[in-house]
């Protein structure tokens, strides 16, 4: 993904940024996200009793349970605070229980609260681990040598008391030894602070024990996409070594897997916890960030209406943070840093009370709060101790700094000083976000300077979203992107962005619930306005967007941010007081709940009632079951030359009328959250808006820029350049238009180099240089867009086409990147004849020359016939390919019976492209969330 860069200001008294690896010097947040962590530091942090937490390690009496955890989660969270707020009387209170924590430390190097013949067991490892980072921690801000002499003597005992016992660490503990092998972070840490070969060596051999037979297999099964709740087999016995789908453990490993790759200079460990991630996100995250049911992973994504058993345990939601941010500084994909957002705004704020007294063990999407267990005989539980972690998290990730480019990642009211290039930069956010969209970052270094600013846009943001540099409106940019801006920056440069977030209303299982860009809302008793169980049909437009106007009223109410929703209530359609529309109180999902009283109740997935007159009707003998596939043609009609594209997390089709030509005078589009279910967009190009069209509007080619979307199509096949036709480019706000022609003139009208003007694709490079590569009748052109997308300017060179033509190329061109090497994709064939096809050809420069590779789908007399005019998109995964095309039916010699179909493709690891295989069962289903 192309980054953009940009710069900051400099003035404003800060408390000290304690330690940080990321560039930035302070940090002070304020707003909700600012009280909220003060609140956790003052409750949570500072008023724990840590004498309590360091008595099991004295006296060694445990033999199965896991008090040893506490410490060591306390103390993390403990430090990343200090980190954040420098604040004297907090680094005294860490000082003094490391101190005290060190002298429980053996003759023999253990630390730890279990006994002598019982060690090795259960959760002892486990509770090593957490010591071992949260001394590691410690000496990382104080650089008090005795911390880490204390965890090599931790450490080193552990190695020779498995060696003493012939223990295999992954067959010890629980959860297939996940929860042991946990302590894979703290041992390649230890590595890299003393460059000791026996602590990789150690490292080493933990891996090789995740990887044997019997075990949890973490990256081979990551690298088969195996799911996180298949890992293993249903358990025998929930809390035990059999039981291979625990969230949190495992997400623990995966995070010493990075740490370990980084080393070893390993790419397959970042890959398979890259797959893993992109799994969970896709099959268990909820709407509110969060996920697992009993700490387990269990298919929750598509459960997530059903109520549920303990779901959405804080040291999950934590440790899903903590993952997402690791792998952002390894990738700096926004991605991560979106799923940080939802996150951090819904599950993490919700877990604590609001006196920040508590923080809760579950945060369910339905029912009440409550405190958890005190667990092991003790005042505390883990996720008491753990929650703290994922509060300090934030002003750690907010700014960062990689590569003389300052990354905005987070939009809070904040102040902050980052060094770069020997300069001091202060930066000062004002924002409501994400009250609403807007955000002003004040930039003011100590001197001139030049270097990037990364600028995060949101994957929520709305269809009018803008970013403004000192008034000056910026271009080129993408939901779900960086914006790269690099400049000189001087003091009083502004950033002005406004996301233009939108209430919308999310459809689920027949249930319902109301986002606000991250923000997730709730129905809660406590406003008094009905029944939150009550079934409605919440009010929205065709694109399921809310008329809402959303309120601050943290310091009036119970809740931060409150809205009233536009619903019908009930089943009653005949009383009109009951099909009226009312406006019903939500607030925030974080806020719902947070008294935790037990008369109350809140609610995010709404029963939506069902109205059987705007429903399909089947008979009972021909209800519809649930597809698992997308079969073969995708959706029903006649259509061919699909462009799939994603936009906004979902993919969309758009396909060619598969009509005679005169009929041809509009498009359709289709789009889908996962390939299997379709939704028709009839007519979103038609020939109301393109005052040239005549016939033929064939082959579309769609891309989102400049906060449009820019719809290029064929229309009026002409023969010659006397003739009025060609390519023309309509534009629109949506994806579902309706799209209107701009030019009122075809963009490129002439036959240049014996290229019939169809068939266009438009191809975006990694320097951000958009290019069109279009031609039929055996003739390919590139041509180099301008800017506004809707011109062509010259070549370096001068000229303003280039033929490109590979071998046998006939029509339907289309260019794909990986590894630094363009494909270039095209059509041979008749069109309406069975022997219709796809090929391609690879070459280093979107210029060719370009290497003819061969065919790669052909006609099946199995499956059926002339296949082609395709086009490529690409999963979350990151080698996961579809090829949609359409194809004749077998039998059916009319050439415009056409049906349009998806299959995987895939690469071999020389880099070429398989054969594909066609079906007509099609794809699984393969959500981009």
């Amino acid at each position: 993904m192309k980054v953009i860069k940009w710069m900051l200001t400099l003035g404003i008294l800060l408390p000290t940024y304690a330690f940080s690896q990321s560039g930035i010097e302070r940090i002070k947040i304020d707003g909700f996200i600012g009280e909220r962590i003060n609140t956790c530091i003052e409750k949570r942090v500072k008023a724990q009793n840590v004498p309590e937490l360091i008595h099991p390690f004295r006296h060694m009496t445990e033999g199965g349970w896991w008090q040893s955890e506490f410490f060591g989660k306390w103390m993390l969270g403990a430090t990343a605070s200090y980190r954040y707020t420098a604040d004297p009387e907090l680094l005294q209170i860490i000082k003094d229980a490391a101190s005290d924590f060190m002298e429980t430390q053996q003759l023999d190097g253990y630390i730890g609260n279990y006994k002598q013949e019982d060690r090795l067991t259960n959760w002892d490892i486990w509770g090593r681990k957490y010591s071992s980072l949260a001394l590691l921690e410690y000496y990382r801000l104080t650089k008090d040598g005795k911390a880490l002499k204390a965890v090599e003597r931790l450490i080193d005992h552990l190695i020779k008391e498995l060696e003493e016992r012939n223990v295999n660490i992954a067959a010890s503990g629980f959860y297939y030894g996940m929860a042991s092998c946990s302590i894979l972070e703290p041992v390649v840490y230890l590595y890299k602070e003393t460059n000791k070969p026996r602590y990789l060596d150690f490292a080493k051999m933990i891996v090789g024990g995740i990887e044997q037979a019997g075990s949890s297999q973490l990256i081979t099964k990551a690298l088969q996409d195996i799911p996180v709740s298949h890992r293993s087999p249903f358990p025998n016995q929930w809390w035990s070594f059999e039981n291979g789908q625990k969230a949190y453990e495992m997400m623990s490993c995966y995070e010493g897997l990075v740490e370990l790759g980084k080393v070893l200079n390993e790419p397959l460990y970042l890959e398979a916890v890259q797959k893993t991630v992109d799994n969970i996100l896709q099959e268990e995250i909820n709407i509110a960030g969060s996920g697992a049911a009993f700490e387990c992973w269990y298919e929750g994504k598509k459960k997530q209406t059903i109520p549920t058993y303990h779901t959405m345990e804080t040291c999950v939601t934590f440790t899903w943070m903590q993952l997402c941010a690791r792998l952002w500084r390894e990738t700096a994909n926004p991605m991560y840093m979106d799923e940080f957002e939802r996150t951090m705004y819904n599950a993490l704020m919700a877990s604590m009370k609001r006196d920040g007294s508590q923080i809760s063990k579950y945060s369910p999407l339905e029912g009440r709060r409550q405190p958890g267990e005190e667990q092991c005989g003790m005042h505390i539980n883990c996720c008491n101790a753990n929650g703290p972690r994922g509060f300090a998290l934030i002003p750690d990730i907010a700014y960062q700094v990689k590569d003389n480019q300052i990354y905005v990642n987070l939009y809070l009211n904040s102040d902050a000083v980052v060094a770069l290039n020997k300069n001091k930069i202060a930066l000062h956010m004002q924002t409501q976000y994400p009250l609403d969209g807007k955000i002003e970052l004040a930039i003011n270094p100590q001197k001139e300077t030049t270097f990037g600013f990364e600028i995060r846009i949101p994957s929520w943001a709305g269809r009018n979203f803008r970013i403004l540099v000192n008034g000056e409106q910026q271009r080129y940019f993408h939901k779900g992107s960086y914006l790269s801006l690099y400049r000189k920056w001087m003091k009083g440069d502004r950033i002005t962005m406004d996301f233009d977030l939108e209430t919308r209303v999310v459809h689920h299982e027949h249930s319902q619930a109301v986002t606000h860009g991250p923000l997730v809302f709730a129905r809660d008793s406590r406003f008094n306005d009905g029944d939150v169980d009550e079934c409605a049909v919440i009010q929205c437009d065709r694109e399921g967007v809310v008329q809402a106007t959303l309120k601050n009223t943290f310091e009036s109410s119970f809740a931060w941010i409150t809205m009233e929703v536009p619903m019908i209530l009930g089943t009653d359609l005949e009383n009109p007081e009951n099909k009226a529309v009312r406006m019903i109180h939500f607030c925030d999902f974080a806020s719902s709940g947070n008294d935790w009283a037990t008369t109350g109740r809140y609610r995010v997935w709404i029963p939506e009632t069902l109205h059987v007159m705007s429903e399909p009707f089947y008979k009972y003998s021909e209800l519809p079951n649930k597809k698992e596939k997308s079969g073969n043609p995708i959706f029903s009609g006649w259509y061919a030359d699909p462009e799939a594209v994603v936009f906004d997390n979902k993919y969309w089709i758009y396909p060619t009328s598969s009509l005679p030509f005169e009929q041809q005078l509009y498009m359709d589009a289709f789009s889908s959250e996962d390939l299997v279910n379709w939704e028709k967009h009839p007519k979103v190009l038609s020939i109301e808006n393109i005052s040239w069209l005549r016939k033929a509007l064939w082959a579309p080619a769609v891309i989102e820029a400049n906060g449009k979307y820019y719809f290029y199509f064929g229309a009026n096949d002409i023969k010659n350049n006397e003739e009025i036709g060609g390519i023309g480019v309509a534009v629109a706000d949506t994806p579902i238009g309706p799209f209107k022609d701009v030019l009122g003139k075809p963009l490129i009208g002439k036959i240049v180099n014996g290229a019939q003007p169809i068939d266009q694709f438009v191809f975006k490079d990694d320097d951000g240089q958009y290019y069109m590569y279009y031609g039929g009748w055996g003739h390919c052109n590139i041509v180099k867009m301008g800017t506004d997308l809707i011109s062509i300017v010259p070549f370096e060179d001068g000229s303003m086409y280039k033929e490109v033509t590979p071998e046998n190329y006939v029509e339907g061109p289309f260019m794909l990147k990986r590894n630094g090497k363009y494909y270039f994709m095209w059509s041979e064939g008749d069109w309406n004849g069975p022997d219709y096809s796809v090929a391609y050809a690879i070459a280093d420069s979107p210029f060719g020359p370009f290497r003819r590779m061969g065919q790669i789908l052909k006609q099946d007399k199995n499956i059926a016939t002339g296949a082609g005019h395709h086009s490529i998109i690409k999963g979350l995964d990151k080698d996961e390919w579809y090829i949609v095309y359409h194809r004749h039916p077998l039998g059916d010699t009319d050439g415009n019976h056409r049906v349009t179909c998806i299959d995987r493709m895939y690469f071999s690891q020389d880099g070429s492209i398989l054969p594909v295989e066609m079906t007509n069962t099609g794809v699984k289903a393969a959500s981009l969330r």
